[in-house]
């Protein structure tokens, strides 16, 4: 149950819009267009980056690991990261180093299983993905399925969320 919990939020911030008014934005911003991509193009992109996260995750690379989330407002800018080792949506953005930090310092490391997404642009501009990644510790692994939205062109990664273990 706690999973489908999870997972339903992560859904729901994949798909609540927070896009600006172009009504009341200023007329000097410019307007980002997302590039157009296939299920395959969606799941490449998803795959680097997810990848490079890992890598500098697996690294204790704490510098490297923040590049991952941005946030300026806009529609694809930090909304959540959320593991079951977190609270309810995850940490603030200026937590989200001491977590990273921790986890690494406890020996956790990260592979990446499988991800997939879909085509691309969703409605908020970037790729929705599903993702299996196994976590390990030196004295025991799990796998844990989640979901997750990430901006390929920033190279960026908005929500987040792993389930409970799969069993």
């Amino acid at each position: 149950m706690r999973v489908f919990l999870t997972l339903a939020l992560a859904l729901a911030a994949c798909t609540s819009p927070d896009l600006p008014n172009p009504a009341t934005s200023p007329s000097s911003s410019a307007i980002v267009v997302p590039v157009a991509r296939s299920a395959a193009e969606g799941t490449a992109c998803a795959r680097s980056v997810l990848s490079s996260f890992i890598d500098a995750f697996n690294r204790g690379d704490s510098a490297r690991l923040m590049t991952y989330f941005k946030t300026t407002p806009g529609p694809r800018t930090f909304k959540w990261f959320y593991t079951p080792g977190t609270p309810a949506y995850g940490p603030s953005m200026s937590q989200l180093p001491h977590y990273f930090a921790t986890w690494h310092a406890t020996g956790e490391r990260w592979r990446l299983v499988s991800v997939d997404a879909g085509a691309s642009p969703s409605w908020h501009g970037g790729v929705d993905f599903v993702v299996e990644i196994e976590r390990t510790w030196p004295d025991r692994s799990m796998l844990n399925g989640g979901k997750g939205a990430l901006d390929c062109d920033a190279q960026t990664i908005f929500v987040f969320a792993l389930g409970d273990a799969l069993r």
